[in-house]
């Protein structure tokens, strides 16, 4: 069995400075900062199957209006969508 250190990894090293009161007649008072820090991931790799789907634009648009619908009760309102939804089907 292997033990974690000998697992292959990703190691990644990210830097940034920073720098406070630059603009100062003598120079004096100013600061720069520096930081370093190392990103490490695992070397496990993970394969999942991710199901996909064949959505029309018919169904996107009927969805889309049941949505709208949801946020009406009027019943004239329910007229006039449900002539949106015929001409879009």
């Amino acid at each position: 069995m292997p033990r974690q250190n000998d697992l292959p990894r990703f190691v990644q090293y990210s830097a940034d400075n920073v720098d406070h009161n630059i603009r100062t007649l003598d120079g004096n008072g100013t600061f720069h900062g520096m930081g370093i820090i190392a990103n490490i991931t695992p070397g496990v790799k993970v394969s999942h199957h991710i199901p996909r789907e064949n959505v029309t634009n018919k169904d996107i648009n009927l969805q889309l209006v049941k949505f709208l619908l949801s946020f009406t009760r009027k019943k004239t309102m329910e007229c006039q969508w449900q002539s949106i939804i015929n001409f879009l089907l």
